[in-house]
Formats: C-alpha cells, sequence, structure tokens
C-alpha cells in the first residue's frame, strides 16, 4: 500500500496558530493536506526551521528524487512512492537517454547529437522526446572523451558522463561541469576519487557494482563522505538478473524503506547476445515496467525509441485521472456545412486515433468530441457515460443544428443500438460507422464517394 504519515503526526509539528497563510483554514486540515500528498511543506510560513528539516524527513518519499542538468534542461528522476500506480501514481516517468560513444568522428556526433534533439513524436496529445544524452567513454582518451561532452553539450539536454577512470570524468567535468551531468560511476575500486569529483562540480553520482550486495556496500562507503544525490546502476549480466535486481530494489526501498535503496535506478540496454530487434524493444519495455529511473538506450533510430516511449506514456498516467481532450467540435480536412459530423469520446487515444485516420482519408468532416470523464467508447457505453441521450444533448449543445445543413452523425459502430433513439432525438441522419478507427480511412472515402 501507499505509504501515508498520519495527519495527527504531522500536525505535531505545525505551528498550530491557524493563520491561514497556507491557503486553508486551519493546521489540522493543512496536515491532512500534507499526508495526502496535496501540498508543500513550504507552504508554511510559520514553521521553525527545526520543524521544517524535521516535516521534510518525514515526508520524503522513499525514494529519493534526484535532479540533473541545470535551469530549463533538468531532470527530475526518483520520488516514487508506491510500487503500483493504483495506490496512488507514478511520479517521475522513466527517463530515457541515448548512449554516444566518444569513438565517433566529430561529424557523426554532430549528426547523432542532431537526430536526439530533434526527435520529437506526438502521440495522445503529448510529445515523446528524449530527455538526456549519454557519453560513454570507450576511447580511453580524455582529449576525445571532452571532445565528445562538449558537442552533446550542444543539444540542450541533460548529460550523462560515464567512465570509470576518474581522469577521465574531470576532463569531462571541465567542459560541461556546470551542467550538472549525472556523473558514472563510482564502484569499489574508483568511490573515493568519484566522491570527489561529484562533490567539487556539485553532481550527482552514479553506483555500479557486481550484484546488488556490492552495490549497496560502495552506497554505504560514499554515504560516509555525506553524498546524497545517488543513482544506482542495475545492469546485470543477463536481462533476467537486470530485471530481478531493479524488482528487488525497490521492493525494499518502498516496501521496507531500506535506506541504501533509496535512490533512482538506472539501466544501461546492453547487446545482449542473441537477441534481435524486436527482443531488445521487449526487454526495454520490460525495464521501465520494472521501475528503472533512468534507461540509456544504444541508438536514436525510431524504431528503437518509439516502444520505450509509448510504453513509459502508458505506464506513466494517473490511473484515477485519464488522459483527456476537451469536448467540443474539432475541424478535419477543411470542412464545411454539408460535411458529416463523427462523433466519438474524450479519451485521449480515442480522439487522436479517430483524428489522424480522419486525416488520412482526406474527407472534409467535423469531430464532435462529447465528455465521457475520459473512458473510451466500449468503457464509456458500459459504463454508461455515452448514452443515446448523452449524444442528442451533445448535437444540441455544439451549435451544430445553425452550423450543418446536411445533417448526417456518423456514429461508432460499437454504439450501434443507439441509433434510432439519435434519430429521433435529434432529427438528423445517423450513419453507423466502424467499430474500430482502423476502419474509418475506408469507411469516410467510400462514404464520399456516395
Amino acid at each position: 500500500m501507499a505509504r501515508r504519515v498520519p495527519a495527527i503526526q504531522i500536525y505535531a509539528l505545525l505551528p498550530k496558530t491557524n493563520c491561514r497563510k497556507c491557503g486553508v483554514p486551519t493546521c489540522m486540515a493543512f496536515a491532512i493536506k500534507l499526508s495526502a500528498g496535496e501540498a508543500e511543506v513550504d507552504a508554511c510560513p510559520q514553521l521553525t526551521p527545526q520543524n521544517r528539516i524535521k516535516l521534510q524527513e518525514l515526508l520524503a518519499p522513499p525514494v529519493r528524487r534526484i535532479v540533473i542538468g541545470v535551469g530549463s534542461r533538468t531532470l527530475k528522476i526518483g520520488g516514487e512512492e508506491v510500487l503500483y500506480r493504483h495506490e496512488k501514481r507514478f511520479n517521475s516517468p522513466t527517463a530515457i537517454a541515448v548512449a554516444l560513444s566518444d569513438t565517433l568522428s566529430q561529424e557523426r556526433l554532430k549528426e547523432a547529437v542532431a537526430q536526439v534533439a530533434s526527435f520529437n513524436i506526438e502521440r495522445m496529445g503529448q510529445p515523446l522526446r528524449v530527455d538526456a544524452l549519454a557519453v560513454i567513454d570507450e576511447a580511453n582518451s580524455p582529449e576525445s572523451f571532452s571532445m565528445a561532452v562538449e558537442l552533446a553539450s550542444f543539444s540542450g539536454l541533460p548529460l550523462v558522463l560515464s567512465s570509470r577512470r576518474p581522469e577521465v570524468l574531470e576532463a569531462g567535468l571541465k567542459v560541461c561541469g556546470d551542467l550538472r551531468p549525472l556523473i558514472h560511476a563510482a564502484n569499489s575500486d574508483n568511490y573515493i576519487q568519484m566522491v570527489e569529483l561529484a562533490a567539487r562540480f556539485n553532481c550527482p553520482l552514479a553506483i555500479a557494482g557486481e550484484g546488488l550486495d556490492n552495490v549497496i556496500d560502495v552506497v554505504n562507503r560514499v554515504a560516509e563522505f555525506g553524498l546524497e544525490d545517488l543513482v544506482l546502476d542495475l545492469t546485470g549480466r543477463n536481462p533476467r538478473s537486470t530485471l530481478s535486481s531493479l524488482t528487488l530494489a525497490r521492493g525494499l526501498a518502498v516496501r521496507f524503506n531500506v535506506k541504501g535503496f533509496g535512490y533512482p535506478l538506472m539501466v544501461f540496454s546492453p547487446s545482449y547476445t542473441g537477441y534481435g530487434v524486436y527482443e531488445a524493444a521487449i526487454l526495454e519495455a520490460a525495464m521501465v515496467a520494472r521501475y528503472v529511473s533512468l534507461l540509456i538506450i544504444p541508438s536514436a533510430e525510431p524504431w528503437r525509441l518509439l516502444p520505450v516511449l509509448v510504453t513509459r506514456q502508458n505506464l506513466y498516467t494517473d490511473p484515477q485521472s485519464p488522459v483527456q481532450v476537451k469536448p467540443g467540435l474539432y475541424e478535419v480536412n477543411k470542412p464545411d456545412e454539408n460535411s458529416p459530423v463523427l462523433v466519438t469520446t474524450n479519451y485521449a487515444l480515442t480522439f487522436h486515433s479517430v483524428l489522424e485516420d480522419a486525416r488520412a482519408s482526406g474527407v472534409p468532416c467535423w469531430i464532435l468530441v462529447v465528455n465521457t470523464e475520459g473512458l473510451s467508447v466500449a468503457t464509456s457505453i458500459g459504463g454508461k457515460k455515452l448514452t443515446a441521450d448523452v449524444f442528442i444533448e451533445a448535437v444540441k449543445s455544439s451549435g451544430l443544428n445553425e452550423r450543418i445543413k446536411r445533417k448526417t452523425l456518423i456514429i461508432p459502430g460499437i454504439a450501434a443500438r443507439f441509433k434510432g433513439m439519435v434519430e429521433e432525438g435529434t432529427g438528423w441522419k445517423v450513419v453507423v460507422g466502424p467499430r474500430e478507427s482502423a476502419g474509418l480511412t475506408k469507411f469516410l472515402r467510400s462514404y464520399a464517394a456516395q
């Protein structure tokens, strides 16, 4: 279950003045909002410094939130409180970074950086983008690494600098240390030098090791230096060990509050021998589902990025607040007063599927989006959010009667049973369309040819 601090425990640390400066009537009401995660500690101006620190520690999520980058190019990972999103919600979507080797030529590096920076595909009205670039030390040369880092910094994206050699990382940090990249990685052999670099440049530090026991040992050693902004690299020898480590580490942090594992988790998606394109996509999607906070993949090709970006988008939505679009009337392909009107729900995935398939037909039409509280057509019909009365009211309230001369509604095939009632209630001709949006392009072209 989601961790929740009792409101009475929070109230004990509040000033109890009921000053209302936090925006609620009483300190108890503010405590209840803090307990529910609906307010911030800093909203109380009368907290003593000591109690403010105590409250922040009391309410801190079991997985520490880490910030990579500065200013407009910051990336926040971690901050998770639950293992299953139906318990509450996931807070920070998995960050996707693309790896760049410092063995590439300058021209190839420039091309790769430009490709990553410009990648942007819209789905459900939301942009799907890469979140960061990871510069990988493969040349064993501080000069090559610093050159690659400099080119990567022009992307405007947060950076991950990856090397096990402190002198190589120092060369890269001299180029972009003020951008607060993630330093990767400290292990049992180099952690003292890595801690010194992280402290000097004020950067978060990734910890890597052979297995969970080794990782937690390095975490404990690093903690002695007072470093708190850590990320745990749990890349294993094979997919099974990686997925097992991710699951166990997050469970220990969230369910059992084991402090050593209370940090964001990262994984390099390696090319495991015997795994092809499809297997790699499945493994990366599985890693997103198994709590990885930062996933570094080796390619910026769309076929490699899209599966993991779509998986992330699907998982990191609030299940209690479906992704919705605004109800109303939308134009497609420059419709006029004689164009048909398609009717669908305001669930974002449904709407954008209908929109793109209608556009692809080339047929001018309107889309009337009705408010079903973000539910799909089938779900809203089953839950009685989409009924004949809803269709009728949507037509009347939309102003369509005044705008459209050739009054033709096209309703989803799954809603065919409402046809007669809607015709009677609106006076419009109702045409039953395909059951799935995938059939809409062909349907509209056939309809227009009549």
